[in-house]
């Protein structure tokens, strides 16, 4: 932001300043007049800042509309809801987000009311060391079948405390080796689709969770039942 406003402010003043030599007036005088006239350069840079953003903007519907098989894809069985549905989010989130586990309601209730949704589950763990791994966790129960990630997705998201203990505790209770799956979480592949969702999400321009990918669209931050159905709507 701050390199953005220098440059703006380097690139109105070279051509000012080119103008000036014309009229052969001085330095001294360009400064006068950027002092007397702020409101010149404020609007240049609210333009230049307008332009950036535009640009962004461009570039991130682009990639969203090139990429749609590649953004829809599941990571392993990570997906709730009807398999063949046509209206599908994804939704990109972090086990250790707070706005993730009200998110997770949200979802649960849609899904509860609505049968011709598909919800895709990208891990992204960006917050800790600790939603890394249980975003690895939660990809090897994935590998296993769709049913145990499921379980242990709703578990977690409703842990008051998400500690160590608590985390065994999902494993002893379905009789799951804990060992066996924290071998397979540390496969190559799953590392893989892990930096696959951080490249998505920084060309996207995902900055932080849960966030959501609605018709080749971005929506940040958390949203509720009710506009997660509106923008399915248009569908």
């Amino acid at each position: 932001m701050f390199l953005n406003i220098l440059y703006s402010v380097i690139f109105f003043s070279f051509i000012f300043n080119n103008n000036l030599l014309a009229k052969n007036l001085t330095v001294e005088d360009l400064e006068d007049f950027i002092l007397n006239n702020p409101e010149i350069i404020i609007k240049s840079l609210n333009d230049f800042e307008k332009k950036k953003e535009i640009e962004l903007l461009s570039r991130q519907k682009e990639y969203l509309k090139n990429n749609t098989t590649l953004i829809q894809s599941p990571d392993y069985n990570l997906f709730d809801g009807n398999p063949n549905a046509e209206k599908i989010i994804v939704e990109f989130f972090d086990y250790n987000c707070g706005y993730c586990k009200r998110a997770h309601k949200e979802i649960m209730d849609l899904l509860d009311q609505k049968r011709d949704i598909k919800v895709i589950y990208k891990n992204l763990p960006i917050l800790s060391k600790q939603s890394t791994y249980l975003a690895k966790l939660s990809l090897a129960l994935g590998k296993k079948n769709n049913s145990l990630f499921l379980e242990f997705h709703d578990y977690i998201f409703n842990l008051k405390k998400i500690d160590q203990k608590g985390i065994e505790s999902f494993f002893k209770r379905k009789k799951i080796s804990f060992e066996k799956i924290q071998v397979l979480s540390q496969s190559e592949d799953i590392n893989l689709k892990l930096e696959q969702n951080l490249e998505i999400a920084n060309k996207i321009g995902i900055s932080g969770t849960p966030a959501y990918v609605i018709e080749n669209e971005l929506i940040s931050g958390f949203v509720g039942k009710g506009m997660l159905k509106s923008l399915l709507k248009k569908k």
